[in-house]
């Protein structure tokens, strides 16, 4: 009832519901009052608030396409945040140059999310100081969600003589996607969609606790054409260390995963899902059509 009397006092030509619970009454509300609705599905597999609504909508924007839904899908990408994408003249260099990492050799960029991840910096720790990094020259980029936590991987790094530079936190994070050339990461729709606009190839290591699963399937997906591999939390190990170093050495393998990258990305995103929403509040059909 509340999002009724919302509805009634806004009067929208158009709602887009972005998943979650709090989406479901006013989308509701929306399509009794005969305005049109759409959805934006970020992750692989959708959850159940855009489940439920795909019934009722006229189209929903997704970033995977293995993104089912029972509505019309637009293949748009995930719409990313400015700070999320480094600025075209910006070489590698200079961007390492930025966050006083080593301008050679190779560097990984391990992030477990805006918090972080304890396990992801545990096993870190744990890899450091038992196996180093087994010869290969590589410098790690390692955001570690907090300052507690950044204490402690500093204190491993420098203990294992690896070249490091760790924060708990970068805001402008697509200065670190340009420096890096690979990345250690989870499973979040947003993250990966970053990262094939970056073309910056990963392992992902998904949440294992994410609802619905969504970051292991986000991560098989992103995985899916070669841009990187999926790596699941409970088998991080010696061998994961081993391949992670590997991978990030093999100049050819981030080349062509890189390619890939590009190749899927949608950095228009953001153009394609305003311009079909104002087409839509304006009683018109959007120039492209959706598929099923």
């Amino acid at each position: 009832m509340a999002a009724r009397r919302l509805v009634a006092e806004f009067q929208p030509q158009v709602v887009v519901g972005l998943g979650g619970f709090p989406s479901v009454g006013p989308a509701l509300a929306a399509r009794l009052a005969g305005v049109p609705l759409v959805l934006f599905e970020p992750n692989a597999s959708p959850g159940k608030a855009n489940t439920l609504l795909a019934r009722l909508a006229r189209e929903a924007y997704v970033h995977f396409p293995q993104t089912r839904l029972s509505c019309a899908r637009v293949s748009s990408g995930t719409p990313l945040d400015g700070r999320a994408l480094a600025l075209p003249s910006l070489t590698q260099a200079e961007a390492r140059r930025l966050l006083a990492l080593e301008t050679e050799g190779p560097v990984i960029l391990v992030m477990g999310g805006s918090q972080g991840s304890r396990a992801i910096n545990a096993w870190i720790e744990r890899s450091l100081a038992e196996l180093g990094t087994q010869g290969h020259d590589v410098t790690f980029l390692h955001l570690a969600g907090n300052e507690e936590q950044a204490v402690a991987l500093r204190a491993a790094y420098a203990s294992a003589g690896v070249s490091h530079r760790v924060l708990a936190y970068l805001s402008g994070i697509g200065v670190a996607y340009r420096a890096a050339d690979l990345a250690f990461v989870r499973g979040g729709g947003a993250t990966l969609a970053e990262l094939s606009a970056a073309g910056l190839p990963a392992c992902v290591v998904p949440l294992p606790s994410s609802a619905g699963d969504h970051q292991r399937h986000n991560a098989r997906a992103f995985a899916s054409d070669g841009g990187g591999w999926v790596q699941e939390e409970a088998e991080l190990g010696p061998e994961a260390w081993k391949l992670l170093l590997e991978r990030a050495a093999d100049e050819d393998w981030r080349i062509r995963a890189s390619a890939i990258l590009h190749a899927g990305a949608r950095p228009e995103a953001a153009d394609v899902v305003a311009r079909r929403v104002i087409s839509l509040g304006q009683g018109l059909e959007p120039d492209s059509p959706a598929s099923r």
